[in-house]
């Protein structure tokens, strides 16, 4: 026996080979014992077939000797002392029936009896086996019932693809059939395999022993009484096949081993084997290894190769032979001689049933062999998957061990294989191999293990069928051609679906949308702004065509132009686009906008809005975070301290006219939707808009305070004042957001409170402000995640505002703005939605490649541009694509002490994404930012690992790597996608005959009424007979949770008095309207002017009106007085002040005090009529 091994033991250390030594001396002791021990037998008997026809010639054997069967199909054997069975080599064209899903080929041996009858009946099987299947599963090994559902599953993969092929089939289980033999479900387990519907062979692998036995012989018994010898013969068409049992039993140990007697065994059944002739010989234990590959023959260990391998390749010696292994859990393929082949099989159960991966990445599977003669091919098969996928393969940033490079990992590869790959259609030869970690098992692993895997050492496995290539761009389409020996081509390419719904998909090069393709504009990259590379080809042609469009917005005077059709400069434009991104592209241009919205008495412009503009529409203080962002790219304090005084005169003048002490909040229309009927009710009238409160622009101002404390601690220099009261002024505001406008059950906050003297609450939600409320901290954490998952969102992207308004076309209703969706992307990503983010992305490239441009706006129900006003080239948008890529997929956040790094980065769009050449104050960056999630693994700031930040001290030129990660327990990302919602038609009521009216609503079931802004009954009719008195107005609702705006509310039975005041408001400051009046009563009134305004249409010329009201010299709250259109006749009312009068006489005045001073400036006036005073009840 130690001849035998003399080859292994002289590559063994000293002490090892001392070790083994003792061992087979006592092994080598106990076969003498045994031998000694027992008697000599013999049995007889005939082979016929299963018409009783006399089989002649057939092989029979009781492990150690073998005669033929006689033309009489008669044979006598004289058996070994240590047979444990007599059975035949199958010939070629017969099957034998099946016992526990194995061919029982065999007869058990009574040792008691000195001759033995044992009779075979042979099945022919009809068919020519020259050309046949067989099917090679490597451990199998099952552990519990539950497991057998994938052997099931295996089987019946592997059942339709041998009757696909029409060719005759055999399967072996190449050992391992359980995970632990003491489970009782090694039939069980061989009997489901052998529902692939051919005849399936087992074989003896470690887990398949005994480990309670004493001796060698003893450990297999369990095997034998279950699928008979360890070891046998049969043959098939024009090949041999030989099992052999090379698992050698100990003291609960084994080894990978072959005794004397069965090599001696092995000769004989050779010896009538044509030399030259395929042998095919299954085992369980690989002969051979990696390590013996490379020569390193000490790191061999005992149990996992043939320990006596040289002894196995001599008897082989004179055939063409394949040896068909398993036991290690990976694939290899060693190349032996040139006449021998050693296949190492990955295992059908993955690791361990843990993961249906195997230690080197293989999917679980099987092989699948077919001979035709005596020539043998070979391919892997995964389950459910084509035998033309042979391969794995990773992109570009999409394994952390190569970041830069596209692998392979080729599954079945040996060195007649070729690996070569093409870069964007030019060939690039061969891929380089290289030995490593099959990126797919490593993040099993390091996912699941702790958790789900029941064996918690296991770890992934070194393999040496990887290759690499570096393409010279990341977004390059790659294709990789793998050639295996027998000349059959396996492709694959860097092509993905990154994103499908309905009716559009964005792929790796373009987009499908209604049955055409679009690809992006090419355009070339403006290294001047930083070269980007996406993750594909169509990421970086829509980043490289918005830095051009960018480029082209900008106007010769230094400033950036809205759009394609809108020229100059428009304050909420140019300040979204810099917060979104411009800020840092070209600070100088934004500079130079900003400058040209501050008028000359140094205050932000407000351009736009209903009824005059300003204090109709308010957000003009986003204008103030613009500015700050220049700051946070520059960290220019010049410009911080040319800017403060602006931004302070302008928040000053907001406090004093648009702010409600009583709610906290600041009055005046949504930020950006200022199209009075496009997201009101048609009743509200730019006066009634100029006191709603709404949620994106209270957002506004809560950033704009706490930017202005930010510059005065940054300023310094007797700031602090400043610093504290603008601190408190922003905590204040967050608060009353907060209280105001959440809804609980809803999970997002509502849009607007809107009304007369009494405010009702829109539960619309509305996009851009729940996206700023997220980015500048006024949610929480709770509360931003609850936003992305509830907000509704529609299959093209956010909408502006949900539920649209059924009776108006798009614009801002039922419509979706690229810049908005990229303001929702950025909050989607800082709450780590990586859903929403991907949503939000796709939507802003779909439209970019379908339309060529980046668009103003699309229409939300069908995605086409059938707005009712839309632009190529629009500012914002172009910013909004920018910034969600820089922001979201790079991760770069910007601060006063430097960069911050956190990107977010969808499933979909794994990858590597990079920026070279970023400039960044005294600094040039280059950023690579690789694999996928919300979590960053590694940070590298030039080789080094640190924190997730770049500090804004640094000079010079510096590297920067990111490679991300997610918990792969996280739950699942939510988002509401729904068709677009719409509202129901608001009543218009009427007051008659002590009833209010109106005509029914379409869809609605019930009408909700409101007194005095609150709920007092619901009703199903159309008439509500008034029962007191109060403001009254009409909500109508269905059960599907539908509703309508309220009602233009009513004046019912209530107690006001009017007073003539005709008075001309113009631009003199001072008192201008002035009355005394007799006020009947003490209690609560609301007052209010009749008045007209002819300086221009609803819609814009910053004409509007304000006034201060004094009441008995005191100061008490503001009136406005908007633009009527161009008819002086035109009568209206303004806002109501609510105040506290006690009955006597009281003067009231309307004064033009600085902070009324509108947009104009040398227009500024209005003509009073009356004032009315109304008891509040």
């Amino acid at each position: 026996m130690i001849a035998y091994l003399s080859p292994f033991l002289s590559k063994l250390g000293a002490k090892m080979e001392k070790q083994m030594k003792r061992l087979f001396l006592a092994i080598a002791a106990f076969f003498f014992t045994v031998g000694l021990n027992a008697a000599p037998f013999s049995v007889s008997g005939r082979v016929v077939d299963d018409k009783g026809e006399a089989l002649q010639g057939v092989k029979v054997t009781d492990g150690y000797s073998f005669v033929r069967t006689d033309d009489q199909g008669a044979y006598t054997l004289d058996v070994h002392p240590d047979a444990v069975f007599v059975y035949l080599t199958i010939p070629s064209g017969y099957e034998v029936p099946e016992r526990n899903g194995a061919p029982m080929f065999y007869r058990a041996l009574d040792r008691q009896l000195p001759q033995q009858q044992a009779d075979f009946e042979l099945a022919a099987t009809g068919v020519d086996e020259t050309r046949h299947n067989f099917f090679v599963w490597a451990d199998v090994q099952v552990y519990n019932e539950s497991e057998l559902e994938y052997v099931k599953q295996a089987a019946g993969d592997a059942a339709e693809y041998a009757s696909a092929s029409g060719l005759p089939s055999f399967g072996i289980s190449c050992g391992d059939i359980a995970g632990n033999w003491s489970s009782g479900l090694l039939p069980k387990v061989h009997q489901t395999c052998a529902e692939a519907g051919f005849p399936f062979f087992a074989l003896m692998g470690n887990h398949d022993y005994r480990s309670d036995a004493t001796t060698n012989e003893e450990s297999k018994s369990l095997y034998q009484s279950t699928f008979g010898p360890t070891w046998y013969s049969f043959d098939k068409g024009r090949i041999h096949y030989v099992v052999l049992d090379d698992v050698f039993y100990f003291v609960r140990r084994y080894l990978g081993y072959l005794p004397k007697h069965q090599l001696d065994w092995l000769k004989a059944d050779l010896a009538d084997v044509p030399q030259g002739s395929t042998v095919v010989v299954f085992m369980h234990i690989p002969t051979y290894s990696p390590a013996a590959r490379r020569g390193d023959f000490k790191s061999e260990e005992y149990k996992k190769i043939l320990t006596n391998r040289d002894a196995l390749y001599e008897v082989l010696k004179p055939y063409n032979a394949h040896i068909c292994t398993a036991h290690e859990h990976y694939a290899e393929n060693f190349c032996l001689a040139d006449n021998l082949m050693e296949h190492v099989h990955a295992p059908l159960s993955g690791f361990f049933w843990n993961s249906l991966l195997s230690s080197d990445g293989l999917p679980w599977g099987y092989y699948i062999y077919e001979a035709d003669g005596d020539k043998l091919s070979w391919q892997y098969k995964a389950v459910g998957q084509s035998t033309d996928v042979q391969m794995s393969a990773y992109r570009t940033g999409e394994d952390p061990a190569k970041p830069e490079c596209v692998v392979a990992n080729v599954w079945n590869y040996d060195p007649q294989w070729k690996v070569e790959w093409s870069e964007n259609g030019e060939p690039m030869g061969e891929m380089t191999r290289f030995t490593g970690y099959d990126r797919n098992i490593v993040n099993d692993v390091e996912n699941r293990r702790e958790k789900e895997y029941s064996w918690k050492n296991l770890s992934a496995g070194k393999t040496e069928h990887l290759f690499f290539a570096q393409p010279r761009s990341g977004d390059s389409r790659i294709e990789i051609c793998v050639t295996d020996r027998f000349g059959r081509q396996y492709f694959w390419n860097s092509d993905r679906n990154v994103y499908s719904s309905k009716n559009f998909s964005i792929n790796s090069s373009d987009v499908e949308w209604n049955g055409s393709r679009f690809e992006a504009p090419e355009t070339a990259s403006n290294p001047a702004y930083g070269t980007v590379k996406g993750a594909n080809r169509l990421e970086t042609a829509i980043y490289d065509l918005a830095v051009a469009e960018m480029v082209k917005n900008i106007e010769e005077d230094g400033t950036f132009r809205t759009g394609e059709k809108w020229s100059g400069v428009w304050t909420r434009d140019i300040s979204y686009s810099a917060i979104l991104s411009l800020a840092h592209l070209e600070p100088e241009v934004v500079k130079t906008s900003l400058m040209k919205k501050v008028d000359r008495k140094g205050r932000i412009i407000q351009d736009t809005g209903t009824g005059g503009a300003w204090p109709c529409s308010t957000d003009r203080e986003v204008w103030a975070i613009a500015a700050w962002e220049v700051f946070l790219e520059t960290g220019d304090y010049g410009w911080l301290r040319q800017v403060y005084p602006i931004i302070r005169r302008s928040l000053e003048d907001d406090l004093e006219t648009a702010y409600n002490p009583e709610s906290g909040l600041y009055r005046g229309e949504s930020s950006f939707i200022d199209w009075r009927q496009q997201s009101y009710p048609e009743w509200m009238q730019p006066v009634d808009i100029s006191q709603s409160e709404c949620l994106g622009t209270n957002a506004v101002f809560y950033r704009a305070l706490d930017v202005m404390a930010q510059m005065a601690k940054m300023l310094g220099g007797g700031k602090k004042s400043d610093e504290k009261k603008f601190t408190q002024r922003a905590a204040s505001l967050k608060q009353a957001i907060n209280s105001n406008f959440w809804l609980e059950e809803e999970g997002y906050y509502a849009q607007y409170r809107y009304g007369r003297n009494a405010k009702v609450l829109s539960p619309r939600a509305e996009t851009l402000g729940e996206s700023l409320c997220i980015l500048w901290g006024i949610a929480s954490a709770d509360q931003a995640r609850a936003i992305i998952e509830n907000v509704p969102v529609c299959e093209y992207g956010p909408v502006i505002f949900t539920p649209q308004i059924s009776s108006q076309q798009s614009y801002h209703n039922n419509a979706i703005w690229p810049f908005v969706t990229s303001f929702w992307g950025k909050a989607a990503a800082q709450t780590g939605n990586r859903t929403a983010l991907m949503h939000a992305i796709a939507s802003n490239e779909r439209a970019a490649a379908a339309f060529g441009s980046h668009m103003e706006n699309m229409v939300a129900s069908d995605g086409t541009t059938g707005t009712l006003l839309d632009s190529p080239r629009q500012l914002w948008s172009i910013a909004g694509h920018i910034g969600l890529f820089r922001e979201a997929l790079l991760g770069i956040h910007y601060d006063t002490d430097g960069i911050h790094f956190q990107p977010c980065v969808p499933a979909q769009m794994k990858g590597l994404r990079s920026i070279t050449g970023l400039k960044y104050r005294g600094m040039t960056l280059n950023v690579k930012v690789y694999g996928e999630g919300p979590l960053i693994r590694t940070f590298l700031l030039d080789g080094k690992e640190s924190e997730p930040f770049v500090s804004a001290t640094l000079e010079g030129e510096h590297n920067v790597e990111i490679c991300m990660c997610s918990d792969y327990y996280a739950e699942a990302d939510e988002v509401k996608l729904k068709p677009v919602l719409w509202d129901l038609d608001c009543p218009v009521v009427r007051y008659e005959d002590g009833c209010l009216k109106w005509n029914s609503v379409l869809d609605a079931d019930s009408y909700v009424i409101l007194c005095d802004g609150k709920p007092v009954e619901e009703i199903t009719d159309s008439v509500y007979v008034v029962k007191g008195s109060g403001e009254y107005s009409v909500i109508a609702r269905n059960d599907g949770s539908d509703y309508s705006f309220m009602s233009e509310p009513q004046r019912i039975r209530v107690e006001e008095y009017e007073f003539p005041l005709e008075a001309a408001l113009s631009t003199k400051l001072g008192s201008q309207a002035k009355l005394e009046i007799e006020v009947p009563k003490s209690g609560v009134w609301y007052v209010d002017f009749n008045y007209s305004n002819g300086n221009g249409s609803i819609t814009t010329h910053n004409k509007c009106a304000t006034r201060t009201l004094y009441v008995d010299r005191k100061k008490v709250g503001t009136v406005v007085l908007p633009q009527r259109g161009e008819d002086w006749n035109d009568r209206g009312w303004t806002n109501s002040v609510e105040l506290e009068l006690s009955a006597g006489k009281h003067s009231f005045e309307l004064r033009y005090i600085d902070e009324n001073i509108n947009m104009n400036i040398d227009v500024d006036n209005a003509l009073t009529h009356k004032i009315r005073l109304t008891l509040k009840k």
